[in-house]
């Protein structure tokens, strides 16, 4: 049936392209979600042909994944029955920047690092910064509405967002939003939007604040003797109001400390490091300077500076800071990332609780504890054994540890959604009944034949 449809799309949408050859599907499926049930993929020219797929696909009751950088990482792009996969990359111009106005025009199939290299030129940054900006599109990081490397100081990329054009699934282009930063006329409808994973419509492109790049940056490192002070010292930053505009903080396994070079285990017993803090600070060149100086009287209470190269080279670096290096890629090792989010008051409970779980399951030396960008974005690292065994502690570690976090009141969602990855009972949790409520309703007058990203909260919309 589908190849039916894909001869009548090939006439309705002459410029688009259009294949369900076996080796281009592949390129849409993701070796974590291999269950991915695309049979057809359509690469949009222009919103006339977003918008008369979506009719076509409305009439006919086919489902639809939007489909951005492909990143994929809570399975958002996973269907749960067939679906043409509608892929935005050549959408993906700039259409307009007001250095005046500080604002940026950018279709959805743009790269991050297309618009921040676009911006440069003019001495601007796009203010989202995130570790994968070289695959994320601007529609998919605004789908998740994801956070990078500058969070503490701009927030998420939703934060930026001033307009947007979407196309809902009976095929209709609207515009919401007005390019200004208040407007009480209406709630803020590009919310709608922002983090939906795809469910109520498609981004086509959206207007985003942009700020001029800083006259000054420094970074700071520091090691201290557990989490628990790194954890401390970070909030005194915030309490003097004096929050690094970018940081990240954590313990290294003790499997991974066995496996770095000889000179930094040396550094590691001679500053009795359990834990490390980078710190990023930028501004006028005079308020750097203060700030600096202020937040070095702070952390001397608890912790011990690093050399400057490696605050240096952790900022050079931090957009392939999270990929696998070789010595652990050489050691066969997996490595499984849970991001959470506590309120500050319960995440040094919450690493207890951690602890505990690791140490009943015999796999303390496998598990890291982070910070990144925020008091609250507490992250857990497992570097397991690339094996089924392996993902089996994962999974019973999983078991164990998402009960706690909704007891501590407590987002297992940071960063990536939902996606498919969880199930019913736990999508109550994150959205709670009334807020299910809400989305079915929402779903049902923008989606009601269901097209749109199939699999996302379950059925339970």
């Amino acid at each position: 049936m589908m190849r039916e449809h894909r001869e009548r799309l090939k006439k309705l949408l002459p410029d688009a392209i259009i294949t369900d050859n076996e080796v281009d599907l592949e390129a849409y499926r993701d070796i974590g979600y291999s269950e991915s049930q695309t049979r057809l993929v359509v690469r949009a020219s222009s919103y006339e042909d977003v918008s008369a797929l979506l009719n076509y696909c409305n009439d006919h009751k086919i489902a639809v994944v939007p489909w951005g950088g492909g990143t994929n990482l809570c399975g958002a792009l996973t269907p749960s029955k067939e679906c043409i996969a509608l892929d935005l990359k050549s959408l993906n111009k700039v259409l307009g920047f007001s250095e005046e106005d500080r604002h940026i025009t950018v279709q959805a199939g743009a790269t991050i690092e297309e618009v921040e290299r676009y911006l440069s030129r003019f001495h601007f940054t796009f203010c989202h910064d995130p570790w994968s900006r070289r695959s994320s599109t601007v529609g998919g990081a605004l789908s998740l509405n994801s956070v990078g490397n500058l969070y503490p100081k701009y927030g998420s990329i939703g934060s930026q967002v001033l307009s947007m054009r979407i196309a809902i699934p009976n095929g209709r282009i609207l515009a919401v939003g007005r390019n200004l930063t208040k407007t009480s006329a209406s709630p803020f409808l590009p919310s709608l939007f922002i983090g939906a994973e795809g469910l109520f419509g498609i981004i086509l492109e959206a207007t985003l604040k942009v700020e001029p790049l800083p006259e000054a940056h420094t970074t700071l490192g520091y090691a201290f003797s557990s989490f628990a002070d790194l954890f401390e010292a970070l909030q005194d930053l915030c309490r003097k109001g004096i929050e690094p505009q970018s940081y990240i903080g954590g313990t290294v396994p003790k499997r991974v400390v066995r496996l770095q070079p000889k000179s930094e285990r040396m550094l590691v017993r001679l500053l009795n490091i359990n834990a490390a803090l980078f710190l990023y600070y930028d501004g006028l060149k005079e308020e750097v300077e203060a700030r600096i100086e202020n937040a070095v009287m702070i952390l001397d209470r608890k912790g011990k500076k690093m050399p400057e190269r490696y605050s240096r080279e952790w900022w050079e670096n931090r957009h392939t800071y999270f990929e696998m290096s070789p010595e652990l890629a050489g050691e066969g090792l997996y490595v499984y990332v849970f991001d959470l989010c506590i309120p500050p008051s319960n995440v040094l409970q919450a690493a207890e609780n951690v602890e505990q779980i690791a140490e009943k399951m015999g796999i303390m030396d496998i598990l890291s504890h982070t910070l990144f960008g925020a008091v609250d974005a507490y992250t857990i690292a497992l570097y397991v054994d690339d094996t089924p065994e392996g993902r089996d502690v994962i999974k019973n570690f999983e078991k164990e540890l998402i009960p706690i976090v909704h007891s501590l009141g407590g987002s297992i969602t940071r960063t990536h959604g939902l996606g498919t990855l969880f199930d019913d009972a736990i999508a109550a949790k994150e959205i709670g009944e009334h807020g299910l409520y809400l989305l079915k309703g929402i779903k049902n007058l923008l989606d009601p034949n269901r097209i749109l990203n199939p699999g996302i909260l379950h059925g339970r919309i």
